[in-house]
């Protein structure tokens, strides 16, 4: 993986898998669904889906369950990148 890469490989792999299951059943799919296709665990699952909603690429309706949704397709993924660091007046040494 791309050390400057925001995303991993992995969840892309997550996003496209989740918008896989929305298209061939109508609905959001639960962790477990997402876990089994993938052949992982459910707290790997967890975790990648909380990065992805900090990161804005899934959103979701609290308290609902099976609303997650796609905010960034998958393919327009593999961009997105870490912004370049800064240097500020504190970090001169």
């Amino acid at each position: 993986m791309n050390e400057n890469r925001l995303i991993t490989d992995r969840q892309i792999e997550i996003v496209r898998c989740i918008e896989q299951y929305i298209d061939r059943h109508k609905m959001a799919p639960g962790q477990s669904d997402i876990a089994r296709k993938l052949k992982v665990k459910a707290p790997t699952i967890h975790k990648a889906i909380h990065r992805l909603l900090e990161l804005k690429v899934l959103g979701y309706k609290p308290g609902a369950m099976r609303s997650l949704r796609v905010l960034i397709p998958s393919d327009g993924l593999k961009d997105i990148k870490r912004p370049e660091r800064i240097v500020g007046p504190d970090d001169i040494v």
